[in-house]
């Protein structure tokens, strides 16, 4: 969640940005933010039983980032509050394809 609040309020150019098991944290900051960043890639995860982060909330997040054209990429996973094997396979060849 902070690599989306930096994103979102730094004039800063960025090549893209992770979350994993983050969240619609700063709604009334970030939301009006996105449009800055259309086109941004966006690698997303999140487990779809996040006792901590609801994933509903995960999902909003998402569709805000695909109403802003933000190129999101979004990974759900059976689980809990965590970054499985498979997520960090996907980021990895998320990352490969950015460079």
């Amino acid at each position: 969640m902070i690599a989306t609040d930096v994103a979102l309020r730094s004039k800063r150019t960025f090549a893209g940005l992770v979350i994993l098991s983050g969240t619609l944290l700063a709604a009334g900051d970030w939301l009006p933010a996105l449009a800055s960043r259309k086109g941004l890639p966006v690698f997303q995860s999140h487990g779809t039983a996040d006792p901590i982060l609801p994933f509903a909330i995960a999902q909003a997040l998402h569709h805000a980032f695909a109403e802003a054209e933000l190129v999101s990429t979004f990974l759900e996973f059976e689980g809990g509050h965590g970054i499985p094997p498979n997520v960090m396979r996907e980021l990895g060849q998320w990352l490969t394809q950015l460079a």
